[in-house]
């Protein structure tokens, strides 16, 4: 949803869509909203889906007071800044997930099922390891039913196959153990093909709620994802190595009684404390709202205008400022001096609407 329209820009302006067209105003509103966004870090727009990672280290101003003095509050210590968090965009309308990440986690486990053979081969060490020990995915020889299992002891989101060989013609259907069979998981692949092992790339899925441990061919319990041959690769799949997405392997799922959250973006987490770590905090919610405020409004519509002056003038450099006919001497006056004390005066403006809205940015003087 767009925070002004073309015609709050013509009439500001005081123009039409024969002098800029209807399509160049609606990108110059589309860029003052994006500018409006990203200094507010706010969005008017219809609630969406947002991702914010957090770092969860200190910082001096909220150090533990047990070992580096700071500030009190009442008679406890306003303890640990790292379980604090500002959320990128508000206001927030609801909170989905709070995850902690492990940053440092890999394939536990990656077996590769020959269906003719109906044998297992262990290729857990393959795939943690760089340049050594490339490995089949399958069997060198593909058939349909061919299964790779991967496991983690942490659900993960996402999965990376560098393949030395890549695979052809070959279909892979995906799937999660719900804890009673194994259920269908809808992927989405970085790359053309990736999904089916016939190009490198990442596989990504959302979170299955109903995501349980178990064990393939006598392994430890762990999350597995299992991808099956539904049609048979002319040339089989060779891979380097496969790592995860670092973002998306969860070590820890906050219940909502563990953290409270407020609509202007601030989240506080109950009674935990985090190691140092980067991006280690993962939060996904939604930001927006029904309806946008005046002042927002009125901004974009002003950088939209100011835009559009721009660009007229911009056209009119090359236009005729006077003509004669016979001795009769008619002086037009440059074709752009209305245009710029026009932007003048919408620069005032937008300079006034700053201020009001809180929004820091260089001002050039006109």
């Amino acid at each position: 949803m767009a925070y002004s329209t073309t015609t709050l820009v013509y009439n500001k302006c005081g123009i039409s869509s024969s002098d800029v067209s209807t399509a160049i105003v609606t990108q110059y509103i589309a860029d003052a909203d994006a500018f409006i966004e990203s200094k507010l870090s706010k969005t008017w727009a219809t609630p969406s889906a947002k991702t914010s990672y957090f770092d969860t280290e200190e910082n001096d101003w909220h150090k533990n007071p047990t070992y580096y003095g700071g500030r009190i509050t009442g008679q406890k210590p306003f303890f640990e800044s790292r379980a604090n968090f500002n959320l990128e965009w508000s206001p927030v309308t609801k909170i989905s997930n709070v995850w902690l990440l492990n940053k440092s986690a890999k394939p536990n486990k990656v077996l590769s099922y020959d269906v003719s053979e109906a044998t297992y081969t262990d290729n857990t060490d393959g795939a943690n390891s760089v340049g050594e020990d490339l490995f089949y995915t399958f069997a060198s020889t593909v058939g349909v039913g061919d299964i790779l299992y991967v496991g983690c002891q942490y659900k993960f989101l996402s999965i990376y196959f560098n393949l030395a060989t890549e695979g052809s013609g070959g279909v892979c259907s995906w799937k999660y153990y719900n804890g009673s069979s194994w259920a269908d998981l809808t992927v989405t692949e970085d790359t053309t093909g990736a999904d089916d092992l016939n190009a490198s790339g990442g596989i990504t899925w959302g979170r299955p709620a109903d995501w349980e441990t178990t064990s393939v061919n006598s392994s430890d319990d762990l999350y597995f994802i299992k991808i099956t041959v539904t049609t048979a690769h002319t040339t089989s799949p060779k891979a380097e190595y496969m790592y995860f997405n670092h973002d998306s392997v969860i070590e820890n799922e906050f219940s909502s009684h563990e953290y409270t959250w407020y609509s202007d973006g601030r989240l506080i987490m109950r009674n935990y404390t985090f190691d140092s770590d980067a991006k280690s905090l993962r939060v996904d919610y939604y930001a927006g709202a029904s309806s946008t405020p005046t002042l927002v409004q009125n901004l974009s519509t002003v950088l939209a205008s100011i835009s559009c002056m721009q660009y007229l003038m911009g056209g009119s450099f090359d236009d005729a400022s006077g003509y004669s006919l016979g001795s009769l001497q008619v002086q037009k006056g440059e074709p752009y001096t209305n245009l710029r004390a026009t932007i003048v005066e919408l620069i005032k403006e937008r300079d006034e609407l700053y201020k009001q809205l809180g929004i820091e940015v260089t001002l050039i003087s006109t």
